[in-house]
């Protein structure tokens, strides 16, 4: 689930056709978020619906009964709002990635400043961080993360090795 599906929802989706939901809190590849809540409850402009990240998960067994539809398995987004935290905690998410920087946009764009601030994160449901090789590092400070298969090409995120990098923090899967 993400209001930010961009260059990740589309290479998954490309990679794993047919395997992965990508449910747009946006509403601009998928209404599956929009369709199960309340009519009247969300309003739309002309890039989408702006669902917040926390509403579904908020509302998250309301959404279950009306339209069958479950917690995602990962959620990700650019930004980390402080709120979030112990929301994930509480519904069983582990935040696996998290990298705060800047975003460099052109300076003649309306929709988003020249220089925003980015929060970006993932968050997973623990026992699939788990499962997915996600580990605690020898030093404590963070999870580890295994070899991709194959590797990632520099411009795709990995390092000759295949390893991921650029991560800005690693949080400890409690």
């Amino acid at each position: 689930m993400t209001g930010q599906a961009g260059m990740t929802a589309y290479h998954l989706a490309s990679r794993h056709f047919g395997k992965v939901k990508i449910l747009d809190l946006w509403s601009l590849t998928d209404r599956q978020v929009l369709d199960c809540l309340p009519r009247g409850t969300v309003s739309a402009g002309r890039y989408g619906t702006f669902i917040s990240t926390e509403r579904p998960l908020r509302e998250h067994e309301q959404i279950t009964r009306r339209c069958g539809l479950p917690l995602p398995d990962i959620v990700y987004n650019a930004v980390l709002d402080d709120d979030l935290l112990p929301l994930f905690a509480q519904l069983g998410y582990v935040v696996v990635y998290h990298q705060v920087g800047r975003i460099k946009n052109s300076e003649g764009q309306k929709f988003f400043p020249g220089n925003e601030e980015a929060d970006g994160y993932v968050a997973v449901k623990r026992e699939l961080a788990l499962a997915a090789a996600c580990s605690r590092s020898r030093s404590g400070t963070g999870i580890s993360i295994r070899r991709s298969s194959p590797p990632l090409p520099p411009h795709a995120g990995g390092d000759s090795k295949g390893m991921s990098v650029g991560l800005a923090r690693q949080p400890e899967i409690p």
